[in-house]
């Protein structure tokens, strides 16, 4: 399926529940109530889809550059190794600190507060970059591009 299709997934179920429920809150007499339950879920779920659509990635001679949803991360070329899994190349980035977006930072440090293990799983997954998201075969640009920069990688 389409990238920019995926990032539609979220804000289409969260507009059709809002649909659904809509006219049993109207005939309670309670109207306003879908605004503030879904409100702030609708929302967040459209500045994801803008995220998710500007999703992207940069090699050159100083390393490579992940933005992805709510956050952006960099790395050198001696900071990045290869991980293969299920026929998918990933690129692993150590020592590299993600620079977040700031309604994503706030949601990392209340993950962070209340649960440290998943804030430090979901660092680890930022690390993780996978090429498939980019790349649609073995040699398409993103793979040739990234062989010019890491050719230790034989794929």
């Amino acid at each position: 399926m389409p990238k920019r299709l995926v990032a539609l997934i979220f804000p289409v179920l969260i507009l059709g529940i809002a649909v659904g429920v809509t006219p049993t809150f109207i005939a309670e007499g309670l109207a306003w109530w879908p605004v503030f339950i879904f409100g702030l879920p609708a929302m967040l779920s459209i500045v994801m889809c803008v995220e998710y659509w500007n999703a992207s990635i940069a090699m050159d001679e100083n390393g490579l550059r992940f933005q992805s949803v709510g956050y952006g991360i960099a790395a050198r070329w001696d900071q990045v190794s290869v991980r293969e899994g299920n026929g998918k190349t990933s690129l692993l980035l150590t020592d590299a600190t993600p620079e977040f977006r700031p309604w994503m930072g706030a949601m990392y440090q209340v993950l962070t507060v209340f649960m440290a293990p998943r804030a430090r799983y979901a660092r680890g997954l930022m690390a993780l970059v996978p090429l498939s998201l980019f790349s649609t075969g073995p040699d398409d640009a993103v793979m040739r591009e990234f062989r010019r920069f890491f050719p230790a990688q034989g794929t």
